[in-house]
């Protein structure tokens, strides 16, 4: 049994929970799963998808039977292909620490604008009672860490433009069908030859081996359950 501690938002459904190694585990990942996923799922009439890799916390009988509890399909990106299908890195997880950074920068920037007025008004008495001011930018707090994220995801994350670019490199990298429901295959060379990617899930067009199934196989059976309904 695990408790973990987490703040959930009751208008908007952010959720914020910690691990110390600032890592994912199984349990958040459960949490995650419980919060956040189940009742969109839910929103949508039962039906949601979701692409992930092959880390460890994503994976095995413990995960599996959350998913069906909560009526998610996975789909894990082909083995050791993430240093090219790193699709959250682009177009999520990118933007996040840009976006940090420039939060940082700047107030680091405004801190040493007041810095310089406190070193002028030194210089401005006699030298021997000149004192140099302390070197001491503020370090951002909790609240106010959370505050830009909460800002970027409501804002920025919100636009059409950011959403119509996830969509692209779904589509780019063959995760996501194409507007005229077809959508990019692409094979990887290496030193041991040609092989085509293949990812794997939770479903029966899905197995949980690489095999000579193709996500293309998958996505045309997603297809045809639309139809059907």
């Amino acid at each position: 049994m695990h408790s973990v501690n987490y703040l959930i938002h009751t208008r908007t459904g952010n959720v914020i929970t910690s691990q110390y190694k600032a890592w994912n585990d199984t349990v958040r990942m459960a949490m995650l799963i419980d919060l956040i996923l189940k009742p969109e799922s839910e929103k949508r009439g039962g039906k949601l998808f979701l692409w992930m890799n092959n880390c460890g916390v994503h994976k095995g009988d413990c995960s599996d039977a959350i998913y069906e509890e909560a009526n998610v399909e996975v789909g894990y990106l082909p083995p050791n292909m993430t240093y090219i299908l790193q699709v959250l890195d682009l177009v999520v997880n990118g933007p996040i620490k840009a976006h940090i950074r420039r939060l940082r920068a700047h107030r680091i920037v405004e801190y040493f604008k007041g810095y310089k007025d406190l070193y002028a008004a030194q210089q401005l008495l006699p030298q021997d009672n000149r004192v140099r001011p302390a070197w001491n930018p503020p370090k951002p707090t909790l609240e106010e860490c959370m505050k830009d994220l909460f800002a970027l995801v409501e804002n920025e994350f919100a636009d059409d433009e950011f959403r119509t670019g996830i969509t692209k490199c779904f589509r780019s990298t063959g995760l996501c069908y194409r507007e005229d429901k077809s959508f990019v295959e692409f094979s990887f060379e290496s030193s041991g030859g040609t092989f085509p990617i293949a990812p794997t899930g939770t479903v029966a067009a899905y197995p949980r081996s690489a095999d000579d199934t193709s996500h293309v196989a998958f996505v045309d059976s997603l297809l045809d359950d639309e139809d059907d309904e």
